[in-house]
């Protein structure tokens, strides 16, 4: 019928969602066999991360941009 709410346990209390990660780059990477194969699944999120910097960049300039054009 409805959908089902979240009781607060069933939610992770000792692991809150960061914008960092704890783990060195060796972990990730150590966690495949072959090694290559760890390497590029950190360099697919090193270029994840790339990308998702310069699209912020991008339309923070744009924003700016269209904000600019408004006041004038």
């Amino acid at each position: 019928m409805g959908v089902p709410l979240r009781r607060r346990g069933d939610l992770p209390d000792r692991h809150p969602l960061r914008p960092w990660a704890v783990e060195p780059p060796g972990d990730i990477i150590g966690l495949y066999d072959p090694p290559l194969i760890g390497w590029l699944a950190f360099g697919w999120l090193l270029a994840l991360i790339a990308v998702l910097i310069a699209s912020t960049i991008y339309e923070v300039r744009l924003w700016l941009q269209h904000r600019s054009l408004e006041h004038d």
